[in-house]
């Protein structure tokens, strides 16, 4: 049955493992394991200041790297591994609801979870969410399932776990907290002690990543509203933002994600499903932080709708929140949402007779989501269908030294990076600056970009000439021309 689901439900039908996050995990990963050297197999001109960079935390690379280790290179490792992980939180999604809130929201929240359409799509992907929800989930599952004292004790290295794959996972300290705060044999000064523990032991953590090559807070995104990867000379910059930037910065941010979450609910019907399924987690959110402010309420489900919605803010301050990123990073608190809402209508039916209706109505509209977004993914199909002569057709034509660095857009798809492994990719440079400390990584054998950016972009075909880059062919793409530059052997 989920592999029935998961070919429904590829979000990038026929271009898998080409999106730049999921070869840049592989990549990167299965460098970790060859070399036992941590950092982006993948180049970002913007951050090559910093010794052994990578934009992650590390815990996905080493999940990665050890189905690596223990199956060999193919496809199959790299979907295994988020298809274990899948697996193992609709598990824990049950253990927990059954702790906290009996059987019956057990079963429903595990099923409504499996059911959830952005779940089974990331399952067949090499994206990371997949493993931080596991790893939030087995970590939630222990601190429920412990004795009070040990509970205590053991909460800074749950914690733990999953920050080591996402940082975001900080905000399980608000359900863990709320949860402790009234348990019979507790006493209050050492909940507190516990969560001031684990602050340090996150903050210690976090240093360590940054010092080591992990990407430090990235000012510079939230001033520009989205990623910097090729745009040195603006990340040089970050120490220099003022307070007034990043002020306004923060406040057009919000204003500009909301305006995108509306215009795109009015469309997703026809045209994306993204959006949908993002009002459903910020609803579940809303949900649970109401019920969790009435009196006599579960204090546990109040901590899940109040870390959720702790991170839908940070989302919302950050950098544009479009398409498929909301969703990315709101899978996090989805299984806890999930057996909020699910037990607010297990309790508000609970006098009634008919329990088996509401397995059944909750099975029907999990499923009646699930191909209501289905039934989206293949109306906005066509705008995922990959270019013919895109990717490795492509660059097997031009003939790419894979000795050198290749540059390309990332829309055209990376196949090519993961079948030439150990080649190494970058994203274009913005400018000569980033170009000039691009080069000191090795030399550049190939480039593509668009002809109307060799002409008005931060970078003229005189600039790339100095590099021994000249210009072999043209093709059209998306109705747009692309020339390609090469070394001359």
């Amino acid at each position: 049955m989920l592999l029935v689901w998961g070919q429904a439900f590829r979000p990038l039908e026929g271009n898998l493992m080409g999106f730049n996050d999921q070869v840049g995990y592989i990549t990167t990963a299965r460098w970790w394991a060859d070399s036992g050297e941590l950092r982006s197999h993948i180049l970002y001109p913007a951050f090559l200041d910093v010794e052994g960079w990578r934009l992650y935390m590390p815990g996905h690379y080493a999940v990665l790297a050890l189905f690596y280790r223990l199956l060999g290179e193919g496809i199959l490792t790299w979907l295994l591994a988020n298809l274990s992980a899948f697996v193992f939180s609709s598990v824990g999604v049950y253990l927990i609801g059954r702790r906290i809130y009996g059987e019956t929201t057990g079963w429903l929240g595990a099923l409504v979870f499996a059911l959830f359409p952005a779940n089974i799509s990331y399952a067949f992907t090499a994206m990371s969410e997949p493993t931080s929800v596991a790893a939030a989930v087995g970590a939630m599952a222990a601190f429920y399932y412990l004795p009070s004292r040990a509970r205590l004790v053991a909460m800074p290295l749950l914690v733990a776990v999953p920050f080591l794959f996402r940082e975001t996972a900080a905000l399980l300290l608000l359900p863990m907290l709320l949860y402790a705060w009234d348990r019979p044999g507790t006493r209050r000064w050492q909940v507190v002690l516990s969560v001031v523990g684990s602050v340090l032991v996150l903050a210690g953590l976090y240093a360590w990543q940054t010092k080591t090559g992990k990407q430090s807070p990235p000012l510079s995104w939230i001033v520009l509203g989205q990623p910097n990867y090729g745009d040195l000379v603006f990340q040089r910059r970050q120490p220099e933002l003022s307070s007034g930037e990043m002020v306004s910065a923060l406040a057009r941010n919000t204003l500009d994600n909301l305006g995108v979450l509306w215009s795109g609910l009015e469309r997703a019907a026809w045209r994306r499903s993204d959006p949908l399924l993002t009002a459903s987690i910020v609803l579940a959110m809303s949900v649970c932080i109401g019920a969790g402010l009435r009196k006599g309420r579960r204090r546990t489900t109040l901590g899940f709708g109040l870390a959720g919605g702790a991170l839908f803010a940070s989302l919302l301050v950050c950098h544009k929140t479009y398409a498929h990123v909301a969703i990315r990073h709101l899978l996090l608190p989805l299984p806890w949402l999930v057996l909020g809402v699910v037990d607010l209508l297990v309790v508000s039916l609970a006098d009634r007779p008919r329990r088996r209706e509401l397995v059944l109505v909750a099975a029907l509209a999990s499923v009646g989501l699930a191909a209501a977004t289905r039934w989206t993914f293949l109306r906005a199909k066509e705008q995922f269908k990959p270019h013919p002569e895109l990717s490795s057709t492509l660059l097997e034509k031009i003939g790419h030294d894979d000795s050198t660095l290749l540059l390309h857009p990332r829309r055209f798809g990376m196949h090519y990076v993961l079948n030439h492994y150990p080649v190494r990719w970058s994203f274009l440079p913005a400018n000569g600056t980033s170009l000039a400390r691009l080069a000191e990584e090795g030399e550049i054998g190939t480039v593509i970009l668009q002809r109307v950016d060799l002409v008005r972009g931060g970078i003229s075909a005189e600039v790339w000439a100095r590099y021994g880059l000249r210009e072999v062919g043209s093709f059209p793409v998306f109705d747009t021309e692309h020339v390609v530059l090469q070394r001359a052997r």
